[in-house]
C-alpha cells in the first residue's frame, strides 16, 4: 500500500523523499523539522522561529508529507475560503516557510507552474523518519530505536488543528493514526530488546500505554516488569487503573491482566481466582461501537482497505470526549458475525452501533454505505452513502470518517437522552428538526447557522417547551445575522427566558440560554445565576465554563476568562466552539490592554475560519492598534458579515458589563475604519 493510502501505484518515482531509511534523531548540523507534538524547527542545534500562523504550519506539514507535488488550487481549497483571495494568502504562507526551510542556504520550496513541493533532500523530518522504517525492525538496534523516547508524547501537529477546515482535519486524523501506529511498533520493539533489563522497559511501555490507553497487552507487560523489580504496590495500582480504563470502554480486562501479580503470590497454586467483576460504567456518555466494515464487492478488496475505513471511523469518533468509543480491538471480533443488533450491542455494552459496507464495481467506482443503529431497539438512527474511485480510496476514507463522526455524535447524544427517558420533547418531528439544527450548527459556517436557526424554530413551533431548541435558536440567529431590530432582539430574549424556565434542571440548556440572555437583554445577573447553577448541576458541562469565560472576557478579566476557557477545553478539547474560545481569549487580552497577545489569538482563530465573526471583530481592533497590514482585509470581511458596522445589532449590543470596556472596544473598531 502506498504511503498515501492508495494500493495502486500513484507516486511519482522522481519525487522520492530522502533515503530509504532515515535515522530517528537528526545529525547535529542538519536542518530538522519536528511535526510530532508542537511544530518545531532547528538548525545546527539552535531553534528557528516558526510563523505564528497555525494555518501556515499546517501547510508546511501537508507539503512535507505529500507523496507528490500539490497544486496551488488544491492547497487553496484545503486551507482558505474563496472570498479572502486564497492565492495571495498562500503566497504569503510560502514566503514565511522559505525563511525556515532555507535557513541552511538550500532552496527547498519548489514552485513549478501550478505545482508546489518541498525538496526534503538534506532535511530531517521526524514523521518522514517514521515512514522510512522497514516493516521488520530487526535491523535496528535498541540505541537507534530509543531515540523516539526523546520525542514529544503529544500527537502529530498538536498545535495545528484547524477544526473549521474539514478536509484538512480528516487528513490530519489519518496522519496522526498512521504516525501513532508506527510509533507503537517502535516502542514495542524497543521494550522487547530490553528483556534482560526490566528497568529499561518501563519508559517504552509507559509511552505505549500513553499512545493507546486501551492496550491491555502493554498494561500486562508493564505490570509484570514492575513485579519483577519489586514494585508491587505500583503494579497493583496500575492493574486497577487498567481495569477501570478498559471496563469503562466496554472491554473485559480478563484474568490475564493480574496474572503476573498472582504468580508472585503463590506459584504452587495451579488454579487462580476468577477475574474481579467489571465495575459499573462510570460515564453517562453514550457508548458507540464501530463494527468492522464489510466488503460486498464481487472481487474482494485488499484487507487493508476495509481496515482503513474501520480504523478511520473509530479514530474520528474517539476524538469526541462526549462519547465513549469502544476500541477497534474489542469490536473486530465481530467481523463476519450476522446477529441481532440488540444482542451485539448487549455483548459490547454499546448504546449505538456504527457499521458500514464497501462495494467496488468493475469501472473502479467505490461506494461506502454506513448506518448507525440504536442498540436498544435496532432502529436505524441515521445513515448515508459516499462514492469515490478506487484510485482515490484515501480521499474516500477521510470523507467517510469526517461525515460519519459529525452525523453520529449529536444523534448518539440525543438517543442517550431518549434511552434515559429524558428526551425533552414528545414530538418526533420537533426532535428531528432539533438534531438537524445541531448538525448544521456544528459546521460553524455563517450560512449554516441560518439553516440551523430554521430547524430550531420549526422544532419550537412543534413544541414550544422544547428547551434545547429554545436555548440554541438565539445563538443561531445572532451568528446568522438575523437580528436586525430591537423587536427581534426582544423576541429571542424571551425565547432564552423560556429555555431557562423549561430546562431548569438541564446544565447545558442553562448555560446556553443564560449566555443568550446576557447577549440579548444584557441581564448579567440572570446569566451568572444560570451559569453557576449549570456548574452546580454538572461541573463537567463544558458549555457552562465557556459561557462564564466569555462573560469574564467582556469585562476585561483576562486571568479569570483564561481559567474558565482552559477548564472548558480540558473537558471537551474537540468541541465545535473551540475557535470561539480562542476568539474569547483574544477579546479578553485586548480589553486587558495587551493588543499583541490578543493578535496572537486572533491569528489562531482566523486560521481556523477566516469568517469567524468574533475573531474578525477583535482582529480589526488589534490590526488598527498595532498598525498591521491585515487591517484592510479583515475590515472588508467584517463588513461583508455586518454591513452596518458598529450599528449592526450583533455588534452594538455586545453584552459588555462595564461601560469602559465597551467604549475601548468600539474605539478600536472605529480606529480600524468600521463605521458606526
Amino acid at each position: 500500500m502506498a504511503a498515501n493510502g492508495v494500493w495502486k501505484g500513484r507516486i511519482d518515482p522522481s519525487f522520492a523523499k530522502g533515503p530509504s531509511i532515515l535515522p530517528l534523531a537528526p545529525a547535529a548540523s542538519t536542518l530538522a523539522i519536528r511535526l510530532i507534538g508542537s511544530t518545531r524547527a532547528s538548525f545546527d542545534g539552535a531553534d528557528l522561529p516558526l510563523p505564528a500562523s497555525r494555518k501556515t504550519r499546517a501547510i508546511l506539514a501537508y507539503l512535507l508529507l505529500a507523496d507528490r507535488p500539490v497544486s496551488r488550487q488544491q492547497l487553496c481549497e484545503l486551507f482558505f475560503d474563496v472570498p479572502d483571495d486564497p492565492r495571495a494568502a498562500l503566497r504569503w504562507s510560502l514566503s514565511k516557510l522559505r525563511g525556515v526551510l532555507e535557513a541552511d542556504g538550500v532552496e527547498r520550496v519548489r514552485t513549478q507552474r501550478d505545482q508546489v513541493s518541498i525538496d526534503t533532500a538534506g532535511l530531517w523530518v521526524d514523521a518522514l523518519a517514521l515512514r522510512s522504517l522497514p516493516h521488520d525492525l530487526g535491523s535496528l538496534d535498541a540505541v537507534a530505536l530509543a531515540a523516539v523516547l526523546g520525542w514529544s508524547p503529544e500527537p502529530l501537529l498538536a498545535d495545528a488543528d484547524l477544526p473549521n477546515r474539514p478536509d484538512y482535519a480528516a487528513w490530519l486524523v489519518a496522519e496522526r493514526h498512521r504516525a501513532q501506529a508506527v510509533l507503537a511498533l517502535v516502542l514495542t520493539a524497543l521494550a522487547e530488546r530490553q528483556e534482560d533489563n526490566p528497568a529499561a522497559q518501563i519508559e517504552p511501555l509507559q509511552r505505549l500505554i500513553a499512545l493507546d490507553p486501551l492496550d491491555a497487552a502493554a498494561y500486562q507487560r508493564l505490570i509484570a516488569v514492575l513485579v519483577e523489580l519489586g514494585r508491587r504496590s505500583d503494579a497493583e495500582a496500575l492493574a486497577g487503573q487498567a481495569e477501570r480504563a478498559l471496563a469503562q470502554n466496554g472491554i473485559d480486562p480478563g484474568a490475564a491482566l493480574r496474572q503476573p501479580l498472582r504468580r508472585r503470590i503463590d506459584t504452587s497454586v495451579a488454579a487462580v481466582d476468577p477475574a474481579p467483576p467489571l465495575p459499573e460504567r462510570a460515564s453517562a456518555a453514550p457508548v458507540v461501537a464501530v463494527l468492522p466494515v464489510v466488503d460486498l464487492s464481487m472481487e474482494p478488496l485488499p484487507g487493508h482497505v476495509t481496515d482503513g475505513f474501520f480504523e478511520g471511523l473509530v479514530h474520528a469518533l474517539s476524538r469526541f470526549q462526549s462519547l465513549v468509543t469502544i476500541a477497534g480491538a474489542s469490536t473486530s471480533r465481530m467481523r463476519g458475525v450476522i446477529d441481532d443488533p440488540v444482542e451485539i450491542a448487549r455483548r459490547l455494552g454499546a448504546d449505538i452501533l456504527v457499521g458500514g459496507s464497501l462495494i467496488a464495481t468493475r469501472d473502479g467506482t467505490l461506494r461506502f454505505r454506513w448506518r448507525a443503529i440504536d442498540g436498544q431497539t435496532a432502529r436505524i438512527v441515521t445513515s448515508g452513502e459516499l462514492e469515490g474511485h478506487c484510485d482515490d480510496v484515501w480521499d474516500l476514507q477521510e470523507a467517510a470518517a469526517r461525515v460519519v463522526a459529525v452525523e453520529v455524535e449529536p444523534r448518539a447524544q440525543a438517543e442517550a437522552l431518549r434511552a434515559r427517558a429524558a428526551c425533552p420533547t414528545a414530538s418526533a418531528s420537533a426532535y428531528d428538526h432539533y438534531l438537524r439544527g445541531v448538525v448544521a450548527a456544528f459546521r460553524a459556517d455563517p450560512r449554516d447557522f441560518g439553516t440551523a436557526l430554521d430547524h430550531f424554530e420549526q422544532a419550537i413551533a412543534l413544541d414550544p417547551r422544547f428547551h434545547p431548541a429554545l436555548a440554541l435558536a438565539p445563538w443561531a440567529a445572532s451568528y446568522a445575522n438575523r437580528i436586525r431590530t430591537p423587536a427581534e432582539r426582544d423576541h429571542y430574549a424571551a425565547m432564552s427566558r423560556a429555555a431557562l424556565r423549561h430546562g431548569a434542571d438541564d446544565a447545558r440548556t442553562l448555560a446556553t440560554a443564560g449566555g443568550a440572555l446576557c447577549y440579548m437583554a444584557r441581564d448579567h445577573a440572570a446569566a451568572w445565576q444560570a451559569v453557576n447553577r449549570a456548574i452546580t448541576i454538572n461541573p463537567n458541562e463544558h458549555t457552562a465554563w465557556s459561557t462564564g469565560g466569555w462573560m469574564h472576557a467582556m469585562n476585561g478579566d483576562a486571568a479569570e476568562a483564561h481559567r474558565m476557557f482552559d477548564r472548558s477545553s480540558r473537558l471537551n478539547p474537540l468541541a465545535s466552539n473551540a475557535l470561539g474560545l480562542t476568539a474569547g481569549r483574544a477579546m479578553a487580552e485586548l480589553l486587558a490592554g495587551s493588543a499583541e497577545q490578543a493578535e496572537a489569538y486572533v491569528i489562531e482563530a482566523l486560521d481556523g475560519s477566516e469568517s469567524h465573526p468574533s475573531a474578525l471583530m477583535t482582529g480589526v481592533a488589534t490590526a488598527a492598534l498595532l498598525g498591521l497590514a491585515q487591517l484592510e482585509q479583515r475590515r472588508a470581511a467584517l463588513l461583508r458579515l455586518y454591513p452596518e458596522g458598529i450599528d449592526s445589532q450583533s455588534i452594538r449590543h455586545l453584552p459588555f458589563e462595564r461601560p469602559e470596556c465597551q467604549e475601548r472596544y468600539f474605539a478600536a473598531l472605529r480606529l480600524g475604519g468600521v463605521p458606526g
